[in-house]
């Protein structure tokens, strides 16, 4: 249930991002606004992943919101360079 509800959250961060950059006009606001609602999403989710597997809830929180951060971030490099 958790792993649908993080694709339904992840799938509304890209929708959301996309309106605001088309009302705003501007590409780089709507890409800051999605990753500053991805870290609060992935901060939410390893808090509620604390909760029921019983480990330290900010601990958990932490620990999901730093590994989903630096998954991205070598995503984005590999994508950089291989574009």
């Amino acid at each position: 249930m958790i792993l649908g509800v993080t694709g339904l959250w992840m799938g509304y961060e890209v929708w959301a991002s996309a309106i605001y950059s088309q009302v705003m006009g501007t590409l780089v606001k709507g890409i800051q606004v999605t990753v500053a609602v991805t870290l609060v999403a992935l901060f939410v989710f390893g808090g509620l992943k604390g909760r029921f597997t019983g480990a330290p809830i900010w601990r958990s929180a932490f620990q999901t919101t730093l590994v989903g951060a630096a998954a991205s971030g070598v995503a984005f490099l590999i994508a950089r360079a291989v574009a």
